[in-house]
């Protein structure tokens, strides 16, 4: 009972540190948008794409903030809570790495934000579930854009690098959980 009880609180604590960092996240997203724009990196079209984006992000996080604030008696309400956090950045990862060309896109690396995000749930399965839809998200954004621009790259090119950053999706979450094992002894 009384390991349950630790458990709750740091689930609160930790809904709520998540939170805030993914409102910084937002933030810095909005800067990036404002500061691609400026210089003519991105078309308006696209920066109006980007910030509708903001705007979601910015709603699924408070929401999720002032929800974790509430004190529930139930660990699965913050796991829950935890879980939505983690989709949304697969959400974002996805859109940028679909409007950045897809496997050409840097925007690879965010799927790494959800990956971290599960792993303060301290559980395996979470983290190699989340893995796999973040490496599921990835090949359906990229192969979305090769399928709609056809002549981008060679197929081989394509499959080869899905194996291989797909792969290392499930290896960053193997490392997070040799981590945070760790923390759950």
């Amino acid at each position: 009972m009384k390991t349950s009880k630790i458990y709750l609180k740091r689930l609160q604590r930790d809904i709520d540190w998540l939170s805030q960092v993914h409102l910084f996240y937002t933030f810095v997203f909005g800067v990036l948008i404002i500061a691609s724009r400026a210089w003519n990196l991105i078309p308006v079209e696209a920066a109006w794409q980007r910030w509708t984006l903001v705007l979601v992000m910015l709603a699924w996080t408070l929401s999720i903030w002032r929800f974790g604030r509430d004190k529930s008696k139930d660990p699965l309400y913050y796991q829950v809570l935890v879980w939505l956090l983690a989709l949304l950045d697969v959400v974002v990862a996805s859109f940028v790495v679909y409007s950045q060309r897809g496997i050409a896109s840097r925007g690879l690396a965010l799927y790494v934000l959800a990956i971290v995000t599960i792993g303060t749930l301290l559980d395996r399965t979470a983290l190699l579930g989340i893995a796999a839809i973040s490496a599921t998200a990835y090949a359906a954004a990229s192969l979305s854009y090769a399928y709609i621009h056809p002549g981008e790259n060679y197929k081989i090119e394509l499959y080869g690098e899905l194996a291989f950053y797909c792969s290392v999706f499930f290896i960053i979450a193997s490392l997070v959980w040799l981590v945070v094992r760790s923390k759950k002894r």
